[in-house]
């Protein structure tokens, strides 16, 4: 029988389809951590650059080709820009999966009037650790840019501890005004079988796709202890939707007690979701007019 852990590296890399959950198989299993770098948002105030246009759907091919190479740097990429708007909607895909995995939570940002973005990043041979840095320092740049929006970010999966991590490396984050953290099906707790990939010798990690980033998924990794003593300022507001026929994450690995306590998140039990039909019924949950 398949552990979540090898679920989620089966799962294909095109995978909204009608809200359908097909499989594949793909390759691995593993996990582990590195020493955070803090990022501050007045050290980046004159090294922004243009960000990068990109359609809401955005496939895995295109992503590729956006980040420029193996183990490149994730990048912010605007999908939508709404003229005046004072809400900025990001989204962050997991391992094994692309932009367009949540569309429907950009398309409901774009319907409402907001801007929205996605982060592009190496889900198979990137750290979550380095990736988490990138996508600091792409928010910290945003926030520079746009010193009076409302922050929503929607993360799936594994990208929900690539956000996490990034929100960790900021160090003036109690400066940026309202965020709204979504957390969507994300394992929270990690993975126990990915524990033993600190074993795995660096020439596989290179050769294989997604040993490297399963380095932080292990629940005993540098990166999970990072997670479990997190605790985010006041001004970052988090809820995280469980799915009830999630075969990824499963149980309190979604939502550990100790976790949900340091962020002061609310916890939605979405009952009839999958690990990825789950992006539509938040979308729905989430589909009233913005305040």
């Amino acid at each position: 029988m398949l552990s979540p852990l090898a679920r989620l590296h089966l799962r294909p890399r095109t995978q909204l389809e009608h809200g359908s959950e097909n499989r594949r198989l793909y390759a691995y299993l593993n996990s582990g951590m590195a020493v955070v770098t803090m990022v501050s948002p007045a050290a980046l105030a004159s090294n922004t650059h243009e960000v990068p246009r990109v359609p809401i759907s955005f496939d895995e091919l295109s992503e590729s080709r956006l980040i420029a190479g193996k183990n490149a740097p994730g990048v912010l990429a605007s999908t939508h820009v709404a003229e005046g708007s004072a809400r900025t909607r990001i989204s962050v895909h997991g391992v094994n999966a692309s932009p367009e995995d949540l569309g429907p939570l950009l398309h409901l940002g774009a319907e409402r009037g907001e801007n929205t973005s996605t982060f592009a990043y190496d889900d198979r041979f990137r750290r979550l650790e380095h990736s988490a840095a990138d996508l600091a320092t792409g928010l910290a740049e945003w926030r520079a840019a746009n010193p009076e929006q409302t922050l929503v970010i929607d993360a799936h999966s594994m990208g929900g501890r690539v956000v996490l991590a990034a929100l960790a490396k900021i160090q003036d984050l109690d400066t940026f005004g309202p965020i709204e953290l979504n957390l969507v099906a994300v394992p929270l707790a990690g993975y126990g079988s990915a524990n033993w990939s600190k074993l795995t010798p660096g020439f596989l990690r290179d050769a294989i796709p997604v040993a490297r980033p399963s380095l932080d998924m292990g629940s005993r990794s540098r990166f999970q202890k990072g997670l479990d003593r997190l605790v985010l300022p006041d001004n970052v507001r988090t809820t995280i939707y469980v799915a009830g026929k999630d075969d990824v994450v499963e149980g309190g690995d979604a939502h550990p007690t100790h976790i949900v306590k340091n962020l002061r998140a609310k916890v939605v039990h979405v009952p009839e979701a999958g690990h990825v039909s789950i992006l539509s019924e938040v979308a729905g949950l989430l589909s009233t007019p913005a305040d």
